[in-house]
């Protein structure tokens, strides 16, 4: 006579040892997770803070010469080292909104009492003196820079107004004029030793030549209405 054999299971043993693995790895995985996101963060507000400080270190009349972030488990932060005469209420205020752009807030703004020199001294020391040099000559070379753009732009527009009124004064002393064409050119000469000159060239299309008299009249009336020495007259009949 035979016997079945039984075999009992212990459900729960297995069930134990399941959850221990999966206990396992979320004790792996989950710190590796909060690990790169916290990584990601840091990175992406210390290159925020090396950008603000880069592109914005002056506040008022005081120098960024030094920065230095900090970190915890739920907070960064960034410790800005100033030497100059301290900013005044607006001028941090403006500072504080630039910082905005780049993302950092104000409560994450901290400046070193240490390192704050109060009063119109702290400009003795050499090295902040040459900083803050340089950062005044900065602003007056751009400063020239868009002065002379827009004196270059004035003159231009002058030069064109010039040119129309003389154009249209032309074609008024002489009712044979139809057209007339002025600018300014250079000329060179291939006699040795010759150099580029600037001249105005005033091209006239006339119906009928004008006679070497009237481009004698002409010519002399130029150079006084243009105030230019150098001046060529040529004429021309209408293309057809």
């Amino acid at each position: 006579m035979k016997f079945r054999l039984l075999r009992i299971v212990n459900m729960s043993d297995d069930l134990d040892r399941e959850g221990a693995s999966v206990s396992i790895r979320m004790l792996v995985v989950i710190p590796s997770v909060f690990s790169a996101v916290r990584i990601v963060r840091e990175s992406n507000f210390s290159r925020h803070t090396q950008q603000l400080v880069s592109n914005h270190n002056t506040i008022g009349r005081s120098y960024i010469y030094d920065h230095k972030n900090h970190f915890s488990f739920r907070h960064a932060s960034v410790e800005l080292f100033v030497a100059g005469p301290p900013p005044t209420d607006r001028e941090l205020e403006s500072f504080y909104s630039t910082a905005a752009e780049y993302g950092i807030k104000r409560s994450q703004i901290v400046f070193s009492d240490n390192n704050l020199v109060t009063g119109i001294a702290a400009l003795e020391s050499d090295m902040v003196k040459e900083l803050y040099n340089a950062s005044e000559q900065r602003k007056v070379v751009l400063s020239d820079s868009i002065k002379r753009l827009d004196d270059s732009l004035a003159l231009y527009r002058a030069q064109d107004g010039l040119c129309d009124a003389v154009a249209r004064e032309v074609m008024v002393q002489y009712p044979t004029v139809t057209r007339v064409v002025l600018g300014k050119a250079r000329t060179l000469s291939s006699a040795a030793g010759a150099q580029s000159a600037s001249r105005f060239v005033v091209l006239v299309e006339t119906t009928a030549p004008l006679v070497q008299a009237e481009l004698d009249k002409l010519l002399s009336w130029l150079r006084v209405r243009l105030d230019q020495k150098q001046v060529s007259v040529i004429q021309s009949s209408p293309s057809k």
